[in-house]
């Protein structure tokens, strides 16, 4: 990087030597995944429950 004549000319290597350094983008990507992986869980808890409902109330 401190070869580079213009900032603009090493930019990749820049923001690859910061997520090496601080590993923002990795943490934000674990983040979005560990979300949606959350989401999914209670839609799937949701759904077993509302078809138990309409399975109860035909047998009643």
């Amino acid at each position: 990087m401190s070869r580079c004549r213009e900032p603009k000319d090493c930019a990749l290597l820049r923001e690859d030597y910061l997520e090496c350094l601080h590993h923002s983008k990795e943490f934000q990507r674990r983040n979005r995944i560990y979300k949606e992986e959350q989401r999914k869980l209670r839609a799937a808890s949701r759904k077993p429950e509302e078809g138990k409902e309409s399975v109860d109330k035909h047998h009643h």
